[in-house]
């Protein structure tokens, strides 16, 4: 294993063959396998690219290509898969509005994620202003934080 990231009742593990591996409550499409039907061993989630990093939200999942791609699935009640949408997803959906990323983390119902310029964005749940951008506004696409 190269990395493995607990969210609250689901696991993801990044192998070192670059596979995803997740099991666990599958409620909200969390482990990525087009279904919600919990999984209660290991199963590879397809992934049409090379991923290197991964982290694991309340309920959704956030994974980072080799070519600095990101991409989500799971829970998306308040944007945090960053789609645009508030809709969950059961497989794996890239993001084309963030690019170059070099770093990824899923919070309770939001993502964060920094970038090869060194800038950070973040998206999702914002009721206590955790994304940075100076409202509590939810966010259901990616948007910089301001740092001062």
């Amino acid at each position: 294993m190269v990395a493995v990231a607990a969210g609250y009742d689901h696991t993801v593990v990044l192998s070192i063959n670059e596979l995803v591996w997740a099991w666990g409550n599958n409620s909200s499409g969390q482990i990525g396998i087009g279904t919600t039907t919990d999984v209660y061993s290991p199963v590879q989630v397809s992934v049409v690219t090379t991923i290197v990093g991964i982290s694991a939200g309340y309920d959704h999942t956030v994974a980072m290509s080799i070519d600095g791609s990101c991409w989500t699935w799971g829970n998306n009640a308040v944007g945090q898969l960053g789609d645009g949408t508030t809709t969950n997803r059961l497989s794996p959906v890239q993001l084309s509005t963030v690019s170059g990323l070099i770093a990824v983390a899923a919070g309770y119902q939001d993502t964060v994620v920094l970038i090869n310029d060194g800038t950070a964005m973040a998206w999702g749940n914002n009721s206590n202003g955790q994304l940075g951008d100076g409202s509590t506004t939810n966010r259901l696409t990616p948007v910089p934080i301001t740092l001062p």
